[in-house]
């Protein structure tokens, strides 16, 4: 217990403070109406109002707070040793290697025959295109 507290501070003082909130503070004044125009949207202005009643809504927060839930649960089942949706083929450790190999082997066959497929649909759409022009695009 101590250790993870330990981490989390670690965390928070390393990761969120010294990597994330000294440097925003220092290039949020600097860059202030910089960035705007790069990513093309209109500039900030010093007398612009936001409110938070716009974004934040009853919907927003109670969609935050089950999701949360959910998180919680999924994490508590994941340390639990209780397997909701794990299968296991006997088959695979049977076969050992051979599984692996001949997945590989299953993977590459198909490969081949989309690279197959591809390159024909492909020829089939240049001779399309060569009917009537005799080969010469826009000329």
């Amino acid at each position: 217990m101590i250790v993870e507290g330990v981490s989390f501070l670690n965390d928070v003082l390393f990761s969120g403070i010294l990597f994330a909130l000294l440097p925003t503070l220092y290039l949020v004044p600097r860059l202030y109406g910089k960035i705007e125009p790069l990513l093309g949207i209109k500039p900030r202005k010093k007398d612009t109002q936001y409110e938070a009643a716009g974004i934040i809504s009853p919907k927003l927060v109670l969609t935050g707070i089950l999701l949360a839930l959910l998180a919680f649960g999924a994490e508590s089942l994941s340390e639990t040793d209780w397997n909701l949706a794990e299968w296991d083929s006997g088959w695979a450790d049977q076969a050992g290697s051979t599984a692996i190999w001949l997945s590989l082997g299953i993977a590459a066959v198909i490969a081949v025959i989309v690279l197959l497929l591809m390159r024909s649909r492909k020829t089939r759409q240049g001779n399309a295109d060569t009917g009537a022009g005799g080969g010469v695009p826009h000329a």
